[in-house]
């Protein structure tokens, strides 16, 4: 669920899809290559007005600048805007896909570091955007020149045998081009395993193709307007709070605890990500590191290979002198294929070893793909349960006001921090499992199905402020997940004692006349700065989940 520019809430449908017949997949390709390099002439062009910028500038920041810097930098945003609109004419891509490169590279524009180019792998999308909207019968009519939906298509291969079990087969055709009026059609065959909601507005189709492993996955995407509430048993709620402290935390059980909430009736309760999928998360890295390993040691025996008195061809020769910075496993499989094609008589030995170290780190790749691609929908399947049967029973959820750019940060070795080392990587590994932001996003979308309320509160120091007594309580957050406060006595979970000041903070702001006084001038006394660092204290015991129990 995301919102349009339009302020129209908007609902994404997604399919898996078999890869298209020759001549369509040649049109979605070129589509795709073509979109990826209009991005990078964007980023190229965005890199430039940046170096005007500064080359007009120079040391003096913006509000000092002369009204001469101020005109030079306004001629350069004009060159830059003019650069954009005759690209555009040039790009090749139809309407609809160089829109999502121009999105993409606005957003990365936006950066304050310099935007990367992309290196091309495959990858892209290609998309059609349906102004005003096109309704399903109109989709399905067939009649559209901008898209055309046949449910009466039969599939074949891979696609049949999902039809044989019940799922649905259709043959979409997008528009790509144009040969004067007349619209150029790509057509891909779509599993379609629920159908499109009669009621609804497509604003936009998308193919995607992406790579898993040494092989290709293709879906598409239609952008719906206009979608009728969800489904649910029973009628929706009608009142009740709860509120989910999100971070993660390695239990004592081997489990990961992802989030802690409570709710107005005094029910407590956590979200894990169970011992077994974090196994399963583990393997992922011990095949990492067996490919890593292995390459390493065909790459040191290409390198001992002796090749004096040998008529060794002159692009061996060449990958042998920069063979000590190759970093990349897919690009010594490279040179090996192309032996393969090139064999010379003085091979024997070394060219077998390295072929059977490419099978093998074929295997081992896809493997290694298919391990991740199995967690994460899995994690993503627990967080979708969660939303849709804990927290859609509720008519307002609580959570914390987060920058998750906090989450990500690494130390600052210039500042004194501690370098980075295997217990931090083992962190930022385990806080891409736990994904907040896709918590989160599966906590609103499910909010926002019911009518529910999602509220964001300010996270300031409620890890460390006791919700039995309300005085702050400073400690090693990172030491052990229980703490009992010094004040009262009381023992608490730092997590759902985090979930219990979201949850009265809340009820506080319903009702101001019932908060003290001191928690009123605490508050005004807290500067930005104490805010951060109180921010970093409450969360470097789920930053640091490898020191707990």
């Amino acid at each position: 669920m995301k919102r349009q520019k339009d302020g129209v809430e908007a609902r994404v449908y997604s399919y898996g899809a078999r890869a298209p017949e020759p001549e369509s997949l040649t049109l979605i390709d070129s589509q795709m290559q073509r979109a990826h390099r209009y991005y990078n002439v964007l980023i190229e062009n965005e890199r430039t007005r940046r170096a005007a910028h500064r080359g007009a500038l120079g040391e003096t920041r913006w509000k000092d600048a002369t009204p001469e810097q101020i005109a030079a930098c306004r001629a350069a945003d004009d060159a830059a805007r003019q650069a954009v609109r005759d690209e555009r004419t040039r790009c090749g891509t139809y309407w609809g896909t160089y829109l999502l490169s121009e999105d993409a590279a606005q957003r990365a524009s936006k950066s304050q570091t310099l935007p990367h180019f992309r290196a091309w792998d495959g990858t892209g999308t290609v998309a059609v955007q349906l102004q005003g909207g096109l309704t399903v019968a109109n989709l399905l009519a067939g009649k559209n020149t901008y898209a055309r939906l046949s449910l009466d298509y039969a599939t074949r291969g891979s696609t049949g045998e999902l039809l044989r079990h019940g799922r649905p087969g259709a043959l979409l055709s997008i528009r790509v081009g144009s040969v004067g009026r007349a619209p150029v059609w790509a057509s891909i065959d779509v599993v379609l395993h629920r159908l499109l909601p009669e009621t609804a507005a497509i604003k936009w189709i998308r193919i995607h193709r992406r790579r898993v492993g040494v092989h290709w996955k293709w879906s598409v995407q239609f952008v719906l307007a206009g979608v009728s509430g969800w489904a649910r048993n029973g009628p929706p709620p009608t009142s009740g709070t709860i509120a989910v402290d999100v971070g993660w935390r390695k239990m004592s059980n081997g489990d990961m605890r992802v989030a802690a909430w409570v709710d107005d009736a005094g029910a407590v309760g956590a979200l894990r990500v169970p011992a077994t999928l974090l196994a399963r998360w583990a393997k992922v890295h011990d095949l990492r590191s067996i490919r890593d390993r292995a390459f390493n040691e065909a790459r040191d025996a290409l390198r001992e290979w002796p090749t004096i008195g040998k008529e060794v061809p002159l692009w061996l020769k060449a990958a042998k002198r920069t063979l000590h910075v190759w970093r990349s496993p897919s690009r010594l499989a490279a040179l090996v294929i192309r032996w393969r094609s090139e064999r010379f008589d003085t091979d024997v030995g070394i060219f077998d070893r390295l072929e059977a170290w490419r099978q093998q780190d074929k295997h081992l790749l896809c493997w290694e793909a298919n391990q991740r691609e199995n967690v994460l929908r899995a994690r993503r399947e627990i967080y979708r349960v969660f939303a849709a049967t804990r927290v859609a029973l509720y008519q307002r959820v609580v959570v914390e006001r987060l920058d998750l750019r906090d989450f990500a940060e690494l130390p600052d070795t210039a500042a004194g921090d501690a370098p980075d080392d295997y217990g931090t990587a083992i962190s930022r590994g385990s806080r891409f499992l736990a994904a907040p932001a896709e918590l989160l996003g599966a906590m609103a979308a499910s909010s926002q199905k019911v009518g529910a309320e999602f509220v964001e509160t300010a996270a300031e120091w409620t890890t460390q402020h006791c919700h039995a007594c309300g005085e702050r309580e400073p400690f090693d957050a990172a030491a052990t997940a229980m703490h009992v406060c010094s004040h009262c006595g009381v023992e608490w979970d730092q997590d759902v004692n985090a979930a219990r000041n979201l949850l009265r903070a809340v009820q506080q702001r319903e009702h101001p006349a019932d908060r003290s006084r001191g928690e009123v001038a605490d508050e005004r006394e807290e500067s930005p700065g104490r805010r951060a660092v109180g921010r970093s204290g409450a969360r470097v015991g789920r930053r640091h989940s490898q020191r707990l129990p």
